[in-house]
């Protein structure tokens, strides 16, 4: 039986830039990202895999995500295929059977971002440009230049918020296969996110990419893009 694969963590972590890794490396593998949040993700690819219609699909997400996520690890382990899909700490409710059937027989990879000042930080700049990922050789794009003023009181919520997300992903899982990743450590380079693939996922079944289609958005120093940061440069640190 084929084992399937959770990628937990939050917007603007890196969950996208992993799994554009991740599907170069083993490319017979099932990918899908955001399947749980409302309205659903990786709808075609779903279609293809569950041979069902999309609405009956988004009918499932909605009323049994347990569900969805059972056929997809049966249609993937009947076609010999593992299976990858990210949630996001708030797509199901915390007491919700989703996280508990994740405890059987998944892999969780807990995507982590050290500083989430910086996930702050990023997330109101998507916000105000309407655009939550850059595509290589995007002509069109036109890179943020303006600076913000964060709400410091937003900030440290926010900050107090994935702190206690991650402590409940810690304790839910500390006795499955369990595995963390720190968004800082594979994002120096595609290299650095091959790196860690086999440890995880086992030898690589194509070749390590050079390249892949998305980039970084933001690449100016923060202290550049927020107009108040001498008032919350307290908040600015790697603590997880």
């Amino acid at each position: 039986m084929t084992k399937a694969t959770i990628l937990i963590s939050s917007a603007r972590s890196g969950t996208n830039y992993f799994l554009n890794v991740y599907a170069k490396c083993y490319q017979n593998d099932f990918v899908a990202k955001e399947i749980f949040r409302k309205g659903g993700d990786s709808l075609t690819a779903l279609e293809e895999l569950l041979q069902l219609p999309r609405d009956r699909i988004l009918s499932i997400q909605e009323t049994n995500p347990s569900e969805l996520w059972r056929r997809i690890e049966k249609s993937c382990d009947l076609h010999s295929r593992r299976a990858i899909a990210k949630i996001f700490y708030y797509h199901v409710p915390e007491d919700g059977t989703l996280w508990k059937l994740f405890q059987a027989k998944t892999r969780v990879v807990h995507l982590i971002r050290r500083n989430a000042f910086n996930a702050f930080l990023s997330r109101e700049i998507a916000q105000q440009t309407g655009r939550w990922q850059e595509f290589v050789g995007n002509n069109n794009r036109h890179p943020f230049a303006g600076r913000l003023r964060l709400d410091p009181v937003q900030l440290e919520n926010y900050i107090s918020s994935q702190r206690a997300h991650l402590s409940r992903i810690r304790k839910l899982y500390v006795e499955c296969d369990y595995h963390e990743v720190f968004y800082e450590d594979i994002s120096e380079s595609i290299e650095c996110c091959v790196a860690i693939m086999p440890d995880i996922f086992g030898e690589l079944d194509s070749e390590a990419p050079s390249s892949i289609n998305i980039e970084r958005q933001k690449k100016a120093a923060n202290e550049d893009l927020v107009l108040n940061y001498d008032e919350v440069a307290h908040f600015d640190t790697n603590a997880h």
